[in-house]
This record gives C-alpha cells, structure tokens and sequence, in this order.
C-alpha cells in the first residue's frame, strides 16, 4: 500500500515537472505587448487589460485556493490548463477589446487556480514520495531544479520569439496553442496525493449520493467556519504576515524594474536591437538563482527550529534570516543602481535581482507550505498571492507617477530605501519575539 502511494507521488512529481517545462516553452510573453499593439490597443488600453487582469487574479485566488483544499488540488490545476488554452485560442483570434479583456480573465482564472494548487500539490507530493519528513528540504531542492530548468527554456524562448514575431506577429501565438494543448494533456494525468486524515475529513464522501447530500447541506456551513477559523488563526500570525510583506516587496521591486528596463537602457544610449541578450542573461540569472537555492537548502535542511506559539521559531530560523538577507541584497542592488546610471550597472542589477528574486521566492515558497496545514494548504498560498496583487496594483501606479516625475534614479534609490527600513522593522519585531 506504501509503496502504491510512493509510486502515485512520483507520477505526480515527474507530470508536474513536465507541465511546467511545456507551460514555459510558450513565446507569446516576451512578444505580448508588441502584439498588443499590433492590434491596435493603445497604451492605456494595455494598461487596463492588465489592471483588469490583476483585480480578477485578486478576487478569484481565496475561492480557487478553497476549492483544491475541499476537492483536490489536481482538479483544480486540469481547470488552469483549460483556462490558459481558452486564453491563448481568444487571445490569438482577438479583434477587439473586450475579446482581449475575455482572454486576460481566462489567463486570471488560470493564474489563480495554479497560485495555490500548484505548490500544494507539489508539496505533498515531494512530502509523500519522501516519507513526510517535512525537515529534509525535498521540496525546495525540487522546485530549484525545476525552476533552473525553466529558466534554461525562458533563453531560448526570449531569443526565438521576437524573431518569429517579426516574421508574422501571429506565429508564435499558433505555436503556443499547441504548446499549451500538449501541457492540457500532462495535467490531465495528475492524480490526488495520498492525504492525511485532516485533509480528508475535509472532502465530502463518495460512496452513497443520498447520504453526501444531506452531509454537505447539514455540514456544510459548519465546515466552512471551522475552515476559515483554522486559516484566520495562520493568517494572524506574525510568521505569515512577514513571509507575505517580504515577497510582495520583492515582487515589486523586481517586476517594475524589469517592466522598464528597456526605456531605462535607452535613456542611456543603450542599442534596443541588443535587449533580447540582456533578458536572456537574466533567465541565466534566474538559473543560478535556482542553483543558490539548492545550495542553500542542502546547507540549511537540518536549521528548520520549533517554539510553542509557531510551527517555526522565526528569528531562530536561519532560513528566514537569509531570507531577510537577500531582501536586502535585492534593496541595495536598486539603490546603487539609482545613485550610479552606468548601463553595465543597470544590466548588472537586472540580472542580479532576477538572480536573487529566484532564490528568496523558491525559500518564501517553502516556508509558506512548512507554515501551513494539509486542509488549508492552497487556500493559504491563494491568500499570499492574493495580497501580493493587491500590493502590485496599488504600488504600480505610484511607481509610475514617480518615475514621470522624478526619473529611474531618485525611484530607485527611494524605493531601495524604503525596503531597507521596512526590513529592519521585521527584523527587530522578530527579535523582541524571541529574545
């Protein structure tokens, strides 16, 4: 029996491995905005597909994350692929507007169901197939060799899109239609993980239709509530709320400087025909990244400390402090690169941030899933994604009213010490903690 639960996790981990390299071989991302507007969508228009998009990955990340914890994280990752396919065949056939609004709430659906299911289901398979010693970093050293192989993929599709755009703008959209097809045909050959007791008790029963049914009606609202309760109380945490605060701040800073990292390179005289380099040796960052993760998990694996109040003492865990760490490393990176406007410094941020954002979300990814509970898993994943978009979609805007007004250097050096601060502020809210 032990070993038909084995067996069934390692399907699920070699599937889901194979998801994501297919899912990372589409070509439409690089290109996105130029077909935007190709198609005749104004700037602003773009901006408010994409505002669009960012409020429904919003509103649909708790209701998605609820729905795998109750019915099983492999269902609602099958939905995610459908979704994306629905996404890329309006997106590719798209003549107006709304057409591309339709396809940014598929590709939201698709954004929120994976949000949380994904690493859920990643988690237990990696927990099941090695013996549910959650201590021994199996599923951090799985997602950084994953994430290297990405990003390997993500060069060779940086360099191959562009050109294939230039020749006909609907070719890669073609070709990524059938790339997200091939990846609908691996998600349908995940099975549910082997759960615990908890997580089961959480799922209605199949045997008898009759019996299911007045179960779920008398149940129902008192399961919902228990739920909710258990998820408040992670919520509450200090140790949530600083994993939370910690990766909206790296997604901001990271995301925004690669969103303007062409017309910053240009404003100093860089050549736009050499940007496809730069942003394919920022996937080669992306892979070291990954590689420094491993090696930090594999130094780190046994660090993993309990205190009664958490189910990780926080400022006893080394692997927060690196975390904190490389926060900061990502901070002074932006700072420098607002005081000295060199094109090499500018370049050299860029990699190095996509570097360094690769580790901490790979660590902040796995401290989430240590933190939480097998029925609440995903729900809790979908909450952090959640509030990292919400923090996008109010800090976007203001970055943007900054850099018209103040220009990249005095942004970035703001912005920079701003996260300084706010480091230093967790830093010592933790040690009074556990001093």
């Amino acid at each position: 029996m032990f070993e038909g639960k084995v067996e069934t996790a390692e399907k699920n981990i070699l599937f889901y491995k194979w998801s994501n390299y297919i899912n990372s071989s589409v070509l439409i991302w690089t290109i996105l905005t130029l077909y935007y507007l190709w198609r005749g969508l104004s700037y602003f228009d773009i901006a408010l597909v994409q505002s669009v998009g960012a409020i429904a990955t919003a509103v649909l990340e708790i209701p998605t994350g609820w729905i795998s914890d109750r019915h099983g994280h492999h269902i609602v990752l099958k939905i995610a692929s459908f979704s994306r396919l629905a996404a890329i065949v309006t997106l590719t056939f798209a003549n107006s507007f709304l057409l591309m609004v339709a396809s940014e709430l598929f590709f939201s659906l698709a954004s929120a169901s994976q949000s949380g299911a994904g690493s859920a289901f990643l988690f237990e398979a990696t927990s099941a197939n090695s013996g549910m010693d959650r201590k021994n970093g199996a599923y951090a050293l799985i997602l950084s060799k994953m994430t290297g192989t990405q990003s390997i993929i993500r060069i060779t599709v940086r360099l191959i899109a562009p050109v294939l755009f230039s020749i006909n703008p609907l070719i890669p959209f073609v070709i990524s239609i059938f790339i997200y097809f091939l990846g609908l045909l691996v998600t349908l050959e995940f099975k549910e993980n082997d759960v615990s007791p908890n997580r089961r008790d959480n799922c209605l029963p199949e045997e008898d239709v009759f019996i299911r049914t007045r179960t779920s009606k008398l149940d129902l609202k008192e399961s919902v509530q228990t739920f909710f309760q258990e998820l408040i109380k992670i919520v509450k945490t200090n140790t949530f709320i600083s994993l939370c605060i910690v990766s909206a701040i790296s997604l901001i800073l990271v995301s925004n400087y690669s969103q303007f990292i062409a017309p910053n390179l240009t404003s100093m005289g860089f050549d736009i025909k050499f940007l496809g380099i730069v942003t394919a040796a920022a996937s080669l960052g992306e892979f070291f990244g990954s590689r420094l993760t491993a090696k930090i998990v594999k130094t780190l694996k046994n660090s993993y400390k309990k205190s009664a109040g958490d189910i990780i003492a926080f400022s006893g865990n080394v692997e927060f402090l690196v975390i904190l760490a490389i926060l900061s490393v990502i901070a002074i990176l932006m700072l420098c690169a607002g005081l000295i406007p060199s094109i090499y410094v500018c370049i050299f941020t860029y990699v190095a941030i996509n570097l360094f954002s690769t580790t901490l979300s790979i660590l902040i990814n796995n401290q989430m899933n240590l933190i939480a509970e097998e029925n609440n898993r995903a729900t809790l994943l979908s909450v952090s994604n959640q509030i990292e978009e919400i923090a996008s979609v109010v800090s976007d805007p203001l970055i943007g009213i900054a850099l018209d007004f103040s220009g990249f250097g005095t942004t970035y050096v703001g912005l920079g010490c701003i996260t300084l601060v706010v480091i230093a502020l967790i830093f010592t809210i933790h040690y009074r903690k556990y001093r």
